[in-house]
């Protein structure tokens, strides 16, 4: 990193060089911990499987409860919509204790649809879905 109205140059260089022994006693301590990089796909199976189920957990609570889910095959977000503003599902998933992004943020065209994250632990899916359920009845 150069300081200000300093001129790259060897300065430059010798804070990379100092820098870099870090970056290597931070991979060593890494591997040793068995979090070292993968030369096999298990671990994105496992991810894949991981978000698999939480979509469909939380899909299926979401359709019970008379939201329609679109565009959600795949990743690690649902969009859903229950033909009303955005921030009207906000408040009422809200009001369930479940935070999404309203779609208004990605555009025009999402003004009817929120954008709700699967990257929540298992667990905490798997509450997001039997609180809706629950307010449903």
């Amino acid at each position: 990193m150069v300081g200000p109205g300093e001129p790259p140059g060897e300065k430059t260089r010798d804070r990379r060089q100092e820098r870099e022994p870090n970056c290597e006693r931070t991979r060593r301590r890494i591997c040793a911990d068995g979090d070292a990089p993968r030369d096999d796909d298990a671990h994105e199976k496992v991810q894949r499987e991981r978000y698999a189920q939480r979509r469909q957990l939380l899909r299926a609570a979401l359709e019970e409860t008379g939201y329609r889910v679109e565009h959600s095959e795949a990743g690690l977000y649902l969009w859903t919509t229950r033909d009303e503003d955005c921030w009207d599902t906000v408040r009422r998933l809200a009001g369930h204790g479940i935070l999404v992004a309203p779609g208004e943020f990605y555009g025009t065209a999402g003004r009817r649809h929120v954008r709700v994250a699967l990257t929540a632990t298992d667990e905490r899916i798997a509450a997001a879905a039997a609180r809706l359920r629950a307010k449903s009845t």
